[in-house]
Parts: structure tokens; C-alpha cells; sequence
């Protein structure tokens, strides 16, 4: 580039900034001579640029005068002479500031006013602890062995493993399609009895085994969109709630309000593994529809018809007279001996002898029940039996025991079973058929699948 052209961007620079030439010459040397980007370095930080010594200002007439080919040893002299020069300017400060539009402020403002109520901060959650478990899907058992921490956050935590990951909709799908009952378990963060349930009932050993055997587990929060939206269709108001849901109607069955503990809870669930949701709607099904007849009938069917009717009670009157015949004969025409005595008698007698017979038999192949353990650890596990009567009974049995002390535990409990009447057990699972249980089946109640179950007792 040519002398002419640098001093005219010298002038041009100290016009535009008022800085001296020296400076002028730094920052455009430092720019390649281009003048836009030595002005926006300048204004950049030029207090920053190099080594700068302090110049005094140049007025701009003087400063034409150099860029006119003026030597500094010219400028000296004016410049000392001019008083007040020794001032020197200092440069504006750097500011850098990020503008926002109103539209920020108005999606802030939105977001604020969206919820009624701002949300609360549990005081007992890790939320850490929680990603942690969500995205290992660890056991809360292995979790409370291996790490032995006495914290509030593993005291309290939910039962991750139990509960549905997805929205109350999602829960109730699976329930149906699994045919099982849907349970819901609303919490709120300023109810201690929230946490009280997650430490003493849902850790339960045997309530988390009756609940991922026969249940779809679905907890969550009620300051959360999803838990706001289960209050308000099932009008909730109280804290904590437990609730059982038919997932097929969406109807609320059966609620718990507040604490519950583990005992109370399994003995009220008794009823939802007797049966299952589908099993509970098919004696409301209607009956099936007869199909629809021709609207045309021939002079000739109301005789066809009343024919066949005629034929039918006819035939059912000769059946049913037929087996009264035979019913008297058998009974009026009975066998005697020498002493007098009917055979029908010496039958009944036999049988029943007979009979007693296979009752002791019984009762000596049964094992004597064991009493009742006290302890509520892993090997221990409650057993729940239907009677033929209707009522129920829970016992706790270890899981090492053989099966066979179910038959004997039916036999303690009733009556007609302990004088000899057969009967059967039957392991109930909601929504599949009943598996009979097998008497001669060598296997303990815990390899056989039966800890934490119900039995139905029935005779044969």
C-alpha cells in the first residue's frame, strides 16, 4: 500500500476515534490497513491493545497538518503550547449484555401462573439416588442389604421396583391386558404418612411379593401433572390415599386413607386375589342374543312348532317316569340274610367303616402342623385359605415347610375335614383357572410357588 493511501486512513482514524497517530498507525498495522476493523478494535478494548504508551491529545487540525506530511518534531511545539492537554481521555468500557425479547418474559410469566400451586421440594428424595434406580431397575431388597446407609433418602425411598413407569392411562391398559387389579398409591409431600408408607408397608417383604404377583403398582405424587389429574376425577382430598381400580371400568373398588399398615393391607387385598377384574365382570355379561328369525312364516310352522313342543314334554315325562321306576324298584326290592338284616344296611355300614378308615389313613399321612413362626424375615411367608363356609384365615408358615401342613392346617380349622369328609385345595390366580394341589407332591410351599398366595378349600 502507498504512503498516500496509509496517511489518509491515519487522518481518517484520528478523526473518527481522536487519538493520536502513533496509535492510529498501531491499530491499522495491526488490522492489515483496514480501517473499519482497527475502529471496532479500538472501541473493542483498545486500552488493551499492545504496550500503549499515553499520547496527548491531537486536535484535528493538527492532526490534518500530519497526515499532511508534518513531522512530529513540528507537532511538539503546539502541542506543549495549548494548556489543559495533558488530559487524557480514557476509553469507554467493554460492555456486553444479552437482549431478550417480550417474548421470553411472557413464556416465564406463563410458566409461573401454569400450576395453582408452586410445587413442593421433598425434603427426604434423592433425586440421584433415584435416577440411579430407574435406570439400573435395581431390587430394592439388594439395594437395602448392600448398601447398609441410614439415610433419610433410603429410608423413605418408593418402591421403584413395584411401580408402573409410565401415566395413569398406561397403567390401566396393562392391568387389563395382565387381568390384573390396578393399585394406585397417591402421595403428597406434606404428609409424613406418605413416607411411613413407603418405609413400613410397601418395603414389606410379603406386601411387595403379593403386590408384583398379583397387582399393576401405580404411585405418584399429587402436585404432579399426572397425580393432579387422578384427584380431580376421583375427587380426592386427603393424603395419602391407596386405592384399587378396576382398569377395565376405571371404578374406584375399594380406598384407604392415610397410614395403613402391612397387616391391615393384606387382609383387605384377601378379596381382589380371589378374583380377578375379568372373573368379577362375567356374571354381568348379557347373555348371548338369540339370532333374528325371517320375518315371513308359513301357515304350516305354528303347527310344525307346536308339534315339536308336544313331542319334547312328551318325552321327558316318559324319561322321568322311567327313572322313578327304576329309583322305587332299587329301594323296594332290597336283599335279606339269614338274620334278618337288608343288604342295603350292611352296604351303608361297610361304606362307612370304609370311609373312616381313609380319614384316619389321612390324618396319619398329614405331618403335625408346626406353630406359628413369630419373625417377619425372608424365610417366613403368610398363606391365606378360603373355607368352604365362606371365611378366611391367614397363617404364617415358613417357606421351607412342606406343603402337605396345608392339609393339616385345613383339618385344625375345620371340623367336618378333621371327622373325614375329603376335600381339596385349590391355588387361586386372578384370571387364570385354579391349579388343584397335589397331595403326594414332595416340594416345600416356597419351591411350590405358594408363599404369599390363597387357597381355596373345596369338597370333593
Amino acid at each position: 500500500m502507498e504512503g498516500h493511501e496509509q496517511q489518509e486512513k491515519i487522518a481518517a482514524f484520528m478523526e473518527i476515534v481522536g487519538e493520536a497517530a502513533d496509535k492510529a498507525r498501531e491499530f491499522l498495522q495491526a488490522t492489515n490497513w483496514h480501517l473499519e476493523e482497527a475502529i471496532q478494535l479500538f472501541y473493542a478494548g483498545g486500552d488493551e491493545f499492545g504496550s500503549v504508551i499515553p499520547q496527548n491529545h491531537v486536535p484535528t487540525e493538527v492532526a490534518w497538518d500530519a497526515a499532511a506530511g508534518n513531522s512530529e518534531s513540528e507537532l511538539k511545539p503546539i502541542i506543549s503550547s495549548e494548556p489543559g492537554e495533558d488530559y487524557v481521555r480514557p476509553p469507554l468500557p467493554v460492555k456486553r449484555e444479552a437482549l431478550y425479547e417480550d417474548i421470553f418474559e411472557y413464556r416465564a410469566q406463563h410458566l409461573a401462573q401454569s400450576s395453582n400451586q408452586p410445587t413442593s421440594v421433598d425434603a427426604f428424595r434423592n433425586f440421584q439416588d433415584e435416577a440411579n434406580f430407574r435406570g439400573h431397575a435395581a431390587n430394592d431388597n439388594a439395594a437395602n442389604e448392600d448398601g447398609s446407609k441410614d439415610t433419610l433418602a433410603s429410608l423413605y425411598r418408593p418402591p421403584f421396583s413395584l411401580i408402573f413407569q409410565g401415566s395413569f392411562e398406561q397403567a390401566k391398559v396393562q392391568a387389563a391386558k395382565q387381568a390384573r387389579w390396578l393399585l394406585v398409591n397417591l402421595q403428597s409431600n406434606k404428609e409424613f404418612a406418605s413416607y411411613t408408607l413407603n418405609r413400613d408397608t410397601w418395603a414389606h417383604h410379603t406386601v411387595k411379593d403379593l403386590v408384583q404377583s398379583t397387582f399393576i403398582f401405580w404411585q405418584v405424587y399429587d402436585d404432579t401433572e399426572e397425580g393432579r389429574k387422578v384427584c380431580t376425577y376421583y375427587k380426592l382430598t386427603n393424603m395419602p390415599i391407596i386405592m384399587i381400580i378396576d382398569p377395565l371400568t376405571g371404578q374406584k373398588m375399594r380406598s384407604w386413607e392415610g397410614m395403613v399398615n402391612a397387616e391391615r393391607l393384606l387382609e383387605d387385598l384377601v378379596p381382589y386375589i380371589d378374583r380377578g377384574p375379568l372373573e368379577q365382570k362375567q356374571s354381568s355379561f348379557p347373555p348371548p342374543k338369540r339370532p333374528r328369525e325371517s320375518n315371513y312364516v308359513s301357515k304350516d310352522a305354528p303347527l310344525a312348532i307346536s308339534n315339536s313342543e308336544e313331542e319334547e314334554l312328551q318325552r321327558a315325562l316318559a324319561a322321568s317316569l322311567d327313572d322313578g321306576k327304576e329309583h322305587l324298584g332299587k329301594e323296594a326290592a332290597p336283599t335279606v340274610d339269614k338274620n334278618g338284616n337288608s343288604s342295603t344296611h350292611c352296604e351303608d355300614v361297610q361304606t362307612e367303616t370304609q370311609h373312616e378308615k381313609t380319614a384316619t389313613e389321612f390324618k396319619l399321612l398329614c405331618p403335625p402342623l408346626p406353630e406359628e413362626p413369630g419373625q417377619t424375615d425372608g424365610t417366613v411367608c403368610r398363606v391365606a385359605v378360603r373355607f368352604p363356609d365362606g371365611s378366611r384365615v391367614h397363617r404364617r408358615f415358613f417357606r421351607s415347610d412342606p406343603i402337605q401342613v396345608l392339609w393339616s392346617f385345613c383339618l385344625s380349622q375345620v371340623k367336618d375335614a378333621a371327622n373325614g369328609k375329603s376335600f381339596r385345595l385349590t391355588h387361586t390366580i386372578p384370571g387364570v383357572v385354579g391349579n388343584v394341589l397335589e397331595f403326594d407332591l414332595q416340594a416345600s410351599i416356597g419351591d411350590a410357588g405358594l408363599a404369599n398366595s390363597m387357597l381355596v378349600m373345596t369338597w370333593d
